[in-house]
């Protein structure tokens, strides 16, 4: 090691420091079933395993009911507020490529109140 260090083989050094200092660690295998107890045997942690996946992504009526709510409704976006959009065009950098839109940033910094209230109002 203080040879490679002599020669500036960093690679090296590093590789044998690592192999030196790392300490293996024994895995541990050791699962509790649903009711506390400790199993041990690979088969029945594998069971529990499966048991365990079946169980969380199993359908309940109670998550149905939530899926069948709101979580698929596509709602419209609340207006934002006239702060908001000025905060966001001071924000937007000069010299930028344009958006979907083709106005670059510099035109509706130009417009100032009248653009800040025309971005702001639903009808955009």
């Amino acid at each position: 090691m203080e040879t490679c260090q002599k020669q500036n083989d960093s690679r090296t050094v590093f590789q044998v420091t690592e192999r030196l200092t790392k300490t293996p660690c024994s895995s541990v295998k050791a699962v509790k079933d649903r009711n506390g107890y400790l199993l041990l045997d690979d088969t029945e942690i594998l069971n529990r395993w499966k048991e365990y996946c079946a169980s969380l992504y199993a359908e309940t009526p109670e998550s149905q009911a939530e899926l069948d709510e709101s979580a698929w409704t596509v709602g419209k976006e609340p207006t934002p507020v006239l702060e908001e959009v000025e905060k966001a065009l001071k924000l937007m950098k000069a010299g930028k490529a344009p958006g979907p839109d083709e106005l670059p940033v510099e035109i509706l910094k130009l417009g100032e109140d009248t653009v800040t209230k025309a971005l702001q109002s639903d009808r955009v």
